[in-house]
């Protein structure tokens, strides 16, 4: 007996071994595991990196990479000089070479397996983040999902097509010709720049080819942008643009190798994708003299993959795709909660692929959207800007519920309602007693869930806890075919209502899932009338902005609508966000703050009106804004808009100087002056009441109950026989019940307005019993330290957070290498031709590489208030694709690459601008 126990337990550890094993080996992505999106991040530039198990440093194999996608109909190509024509050539096929790349081979990203249908590919909306790191293994696996394109479910009836003609005369851009050649190249700089350039690639070639990212410190590499090797791709045209060719023609032998049809991560994040891929194989095209084609092969293969995302009723894109065949094959729409930036940059990648190919589709979805923004303008919170998150689905629904013929229809009082359990029955229900006026909320979930997610909630009987983009109304169906009746034996029916309820026949076939047909139509909309909306230049909402000029510049003057839209943004952007931090040394200059716009919820819903929070922040990705204005001043011949752009470009110049490490950091809040546009001098009592808002109540105690006096007690003699642990709310009871006794009043009774006798209440013994009080001996009670005095809190405050002057609070202390001040130094260089910026951006050159450079290229820090920060062994990859690049540019020969012939996209990537003639401006 003993001996078949002892087998027993030994066969069910084996069993168990065995499931640990196979669980431990599956292959399953950790990517699946969405958060809520809307935290504290910048869209600009990457966002929070998700925490992740330490990854490894797996020894690249070489790996013949799949062979290009080809494309059911061949994408033509047009000439940037070519006159329009309706005829199209087809894309050459090309060959990838063979040569292998020398001592170092290209890894294949690997893959996961697809499933069949995974529930978490549903999704009421679109929650995503742009980074997300995920594992590399050795090999990949044999069973592998590949993106396949799909019949469009909402196909168009027409396109609108590029527009075509001469491109209309335009002021330079560069404006200060003279100044600019004669300055020339600063040669000692750019070799300086171009040697970091090269440290920095070598070390990416050495440790981390073909993957997105290297860690510059430890010398490993992460995937956090789908394991296409976001840094090979988007330091193409850096690459050619510094003068490394070899380099370059190495990179886009393993560019050819990269399949955009499949991916380690379930999801492609469309806004990181479209400008840091997409436009990386369009700018090295471009920037090349598009003589290898195979970069306009990807770059089309990629758009194609992209490319469903505007199938939606709408044609509103989806900002995270779902690419898997089994989910991408299903209608869907845009999210109800999209951010502005993900939504809003998008234009000048299609439209460049557009021109290129001659293939207006591209050119088609990114209008479509321009004419949402547009329509919708002049009708948000403030007029001629848009919120940084917004309801994209075009949807605005009505309240529904299931009819008994198991279709959606519109909820009335006269309708029948469903039973719950009540096994596909519905109620007669008689139009409901109103209780008082019931404000109806227009954005209540409907049974789509297009509008609330239902995560958290407890669904018992309809369904699983998970977010669902449509909430499966077939699985409903058991919650609405379980009988209801009242239970046996209940005692409290009414007079004329059996027991059984009054229901209807239980539905004779399945209710059908939700279509998207119950719609009705609207644009862009607020997510909630009674919602809190934030408008800003900073993160998601910055590249929305800075896309309008651009793209009237690039498609040459054609479409005044972009120079309409970016005009009317600017001006409430000058009038609402701008203000004038204060400084010790009374500079002039400007920043750009956030405001907060929130429903008074105390005024009734028909006349409530907004309350306004602005807050005078000094975030770094806002710093790209003084480029913007600068550049729109001079393309639209508006020279107060480049006098502005002077002022802010210079006020992240400042917040670079002040800090210990000569970096600004990445989020902070300053002292705002009253005046904008005035003087305004340094006002230290201003300050420190900024830094110590509450030093009036600090130092105030609570009034002690101990401290009270018994003043109003009434003494009757009785307070000296109470014992010390009889409270004072006893001792007055007791006065007033001699009192009462003593007087022999009557007393009357509220409630009941009848007169009795006030009984006699018996002494307690202790009264009679308790000695006298004796003197107490001195005790050592307590004493708080005094409160710091409102110097002293404010001086302690400044030393412990390490504030330089003028900052108020810094909650963002990191520097990430982030390009934004350097890029407006730049503009103002080419736009002014003043040396003074070539000498701003030297200093922030030589503070960012003194911290941040390592063995394998430079590294993010974790508090620029700290004289030796933390490297935090992270580099982004437009490390290598704007903020090196902006260096390079500033210090390289005016006219190469000059803002007249050529427009950037938000990753700094360069597209063509068409030749057009110089007005006299």
């Amino acid at each position: 007996m003993a001996g078949r126990t002892r087998r027993v337990r030994i066969l069910v550890l084996l069993f168990f071994a065995i499931v640990v094993y196979v669980l431990y080996n599956r292959n399953i992505t950790p990517v699946d595991d969405y958060r809520e999106y809307f935290k504290d991040k910048g869209v600009g530039g990457g966002s929070v990196i998700r925490p992740k198990p330490e990854e490894g440093n797996t020894e690249p194999t070489s790996q013949s990479g799949p062979a290009p996608v080809q494309l059911e109909s061949p994408t033509p190509i047009a000439d940037q000089e070519a006159t329009t024509s309706s005829t199209s050539t087809a894309l050459p096929t090309t060959e990838s070479s063979s040569q292998q790349v020398v001592a170092k081979p290209t890894p294949a990203p690997a893959v996961v397996p697809d499933s069949p249908h995974d529930g978490e590919d549903e999704f009421p909306h679109e929650l995503g983040e742009g980074r997300v790191e995920v594992p590399v293994m050795a090999s990949p696996t044999t069973s592998v999902a590949h993106w396949s394109k799909m019949p469009e479910i909402h196909p168009l009836s027409s396109t609108i097509q590029l527009p075509s003609g001469t491109p209309i005369a335009m002021p330079r851009v560069q404006r200060a010709v003279k100044k600019l050649a004669d300055n020339g190249a600063d040669a000692e700089r750019l070799a300086v720049v171009k040697g970091l350039m090269q440290n920095v690639w070598d070390g990416y070639r050495e440790h981390a080819w073909a993957m997105d990212e290297i860690r510059p410190v430890s010398g490993r590499y992460i995937n956090p942008f789908n394991g296409w090797g976001a840094t090979l791709v988007d330091s193409l045209d850096t690459l050619w643009i510094a003068g490394m060719k070899k380099e370059f023609e190495e990179a886009v032998e393993a560019v050819a190798e990269i399949d955009f049809t499949t991916s380690v991560r379930s999801d492609i994040p469309i806004f990181e994708t479209t400008i840091r891929y997409l436009g990386g194989l369009i700018a090295a095209y471009d920037v090349s003299g598009r003589e290898h084609i195979i970069l306009l092969h990807k770059a089309v293969e990629l758009a194609e993959v992209m490319f469903g995302i505007f199938d939606t009723p709408n044609r509103m894109p989806q900002t995270y795709y779902r690419w898997k065949p089994s989910y991408a094959s299903q209608p869907h729409r845009a999210s109800t909660r999209v951010v502005l930036a993900e939504i809003g940059t998008l234009s000048l990648e299609f439209t460049r692929l557009a021109q290129l190919t001659k293939e207006p589709k591209y050119y088609d979805a990114v209008a479509r959207i321009t004419d949402a923004f547009d329509e919708w303008q002049n009708s948000t919170r403030i007029p001629g800007m848009w919120p940084t998150s917004f309801d994209a689905s075009g949807c605005g629904k009505a309240p529904q519920t299931l009819n008994p013929s198991g279709t959606l229809t519109k909820l009335s009082q006269s309708d029948p309602q469903p039973v719950p359990n009540g096994e596909g029955t519905y109620m007669d229900a008689a139009a409901p007693v109103s209780a008082g006026k019931v404000d109806h909320d227009p954005n209540a979930p409907s049974l789509d869930g297009s509008q609330k997610s239902l995560e958290g909630e407890k669904l018992g009987e309809l369904g699983s806890s998970k977010r669902k983009r449509d909430v499966d109304l077939e699985s409903m169906r058991d919650a609405l075919t379980a009988k209801v009746a009242m239970p046996a034996g209940d005692d409290t029916a009414v007079k004329g209502v059996s027991k059984e309820r009054n229901l209807r026949s239980p539905l004779a076939t399945p209710p059908q899932r939700s279509t998207m047909d119950n719609c009705v139509h609207q644009g862009f909309r607020s997510t909630s009338k009674g919602s809190q909306e934030t408008f800003t230049l900073s993160g998601a909402s910055d590249s929305m902005y800075e896309y309008l000029p651009k793209q009237y510049a690039l498609l040459g003057g054609l479409v005044d609508q972009y120079r309409t839209m970016y005009l009317a943004s600017a001006e409430a952007s000058i009038e609402r966000l701008l203000y004038k931090p204060m400084t010790k040394d009374e500079r002039d200059i400007l920043m750009t703050g956030e405001l907060k716009i929130t429903p008074n919820y105390s005024q009734p819903i028909d006349v409530r009106e907004y309350i306004e929070i602005f807050k005078p922040e000094a975030a770094h990705l806002a710093c790209f804004a003084g480029g913007m204005f600068a550049m729109g001043g001079a393309l639209f011949n508006k020279p107060e808009h480049i006098e502005i752009g002077s002022k802010l470009t210079d006020g992240c110049v400042w917040a670079y100087n002040v800090t210990a490490t000569g970096v600004m950091p990445e989020g902070a809040e300053l002292m705002q002056c009253e005046d904008t546009w005035g003087d305004c001098p340094w006002n230290e009592t201003a300050y420190w009441r900024a830094l110590d808002p509450y030093a009036d109540t600090r130092g105030q105690l609570p009034i002690s109950v101990a401290s009270q006096t018994d003043e109003d007690d009434d003494d009757d003699g009785d307070d000296d026989m109470v014992g010390p642990q009889v409270s004072s709310t006893l001792n007055k009871q007791a006065a007033a019940d001699a009192a009462t006794k003593a007087s022999g009043s009557k007393v009357v009774k509220r409630q009941l307005g009848e007169e009795y006798e006030a009984p006699t209440r018996p002494r307690p013994r202790y009264f009679e019993m308790a000695p006298a009080p004796q003197p107490a001996p001195p005790a050592s009670i307590y004493t708080p330290e005094p409160a710091p005095t409102h110097e002293e809190y404010v001086r302690k405050k400044i030393e412990e957070e390490r504030l330089p002057p003028g900052y108020t609070r810094i909650g963002g202390r990191k520097y990430i290498l982030r390009p934004e001040a350097i890029e407006s130094a730049f503009y103002m260089y080419r736009i002014t031709g003043d040396q003074y910026w070539r000498d701003a951006g030297w200093n922030m050159f030589t503070s960012i590489d003194r911290h941040t450079r390592t063995v394998h290229g430079n590294s993010a820090i974790d508090d620029v208030t700290k004289s030796a920060p933390t490297l935090l062994d992270q580099m982004e990859s437009f490390w290598t694709a704007e903020t090196l690049k902006y260096f390079y540019l500033l210090f390289d020969e005016p006219e190469k690459w000059s803002l007249d012939e050529w427009v950037f996209n938000t990753e700094a990537h360069l597209f063509r601008r068409p030749t057009y003639e110089f007005t006299d401006a």
